[in-house]
């Protein structure tokens, strides 16, 4: 009886539902050693941060996004074989879970993402049964989201994706840290539309008006300033 009830512990390791008590016993070790021995995981990447250093700042970030991206996309593909959903559905199904009803132009809205994107991802997990549509009883035009009883149960704290990752990084790190690195990521995706030609508001509703191109003289302006600025800086 006693080792029944340490392994349902495990299985609820920080609230988080794990599917085996092997599992919430590995996570529970990565995340000892990461709270208690920072400085030896400092010393085993001191080698690969000291050949990048010969990159340049910029090429050694990048080396960090692909990283990231690398990890999502294998994350990803584990989730769809686990739970039968991607990372991208589940975070559908968990926009929904928390705002039922929504309009599908807000969902796009709410995740950064043009509205035929966000058509044709709805379009499948409707497909595969996780989502329904509703027509509005006084307008019948305006069609509202809704989790069915299948994606209903996979609206649920599960240590297999991308968010238990995100919930594990935020409890290890301090607050002023993940603001600054929202300030990078959010100053890089504005340089990353400047790159594009587009906005924000222009990535969210293609639909709306075709992206248009910012103007050489308004690149260059902008590029002016800033290269003003920096050597003012010196």
């Amino acid at each position: 009886m006693e080792k029944r009830s340490r392994e349902l512990a495990a299985l609820r390791l920080n609230g988080v539902r794990f599917y085996s008590a092997e599992l919430a016993a590995k996570v529970n070790s990565r995340v000892n050693m990461v709270t208690s021995r920072p400085l030896r995981v400092i010393a085993n990447n001191a080698g690969a941060d000291a050949i990048a250093g010969a990159l340049g700042p910029a090429l050694d970030f990048m080396r960090t996004l692909w990283r990231l991206n690398h990890a999502l996309e294998l994350v990803s593909g584990h989730m769809e074989r686990e739970l039968g959903i991607t990372a991208q559905q589940r975070m559908v199904i968990r926009c929904l879970g928390k705002r039922p009803g929504i309009v599908p132009s807000e969902l796009a809205t709410l995740l950064h993402l043009d509205r035929s994107t966000i058509s044709s991802a709805l379009k499948r997990m409707e497909r595969d049964g996780l989502l329904v549509r509703r027509s509005g009883t006084a307008d019948r035009r305006r069609v509202t989201l809704w989790l069915s009883a299948k994606g209903k149960k996979l609206d649920q704290p599960s240590s297999e994706t991308v968010e238990s990752a995100v919930e594990r990084t935020l409890s290890l790190t301090l607050r002023r840290d993940q603001l600054a690195t929202s300030r990078v990521m959010a100053c890089l995706l504005d340089q990353l539309e400047l790159v594009c030609g587009v906005t924000s508001s222009e990535t969210q509703h293609p639909a709306d008006l075709a992206p248009a191109r910012v103007p050489t003289s308004q690149v260059e302006s902008v590029l002016k300033r800033a290269s003003r600025r920096s050597r003012a800086k010196r």
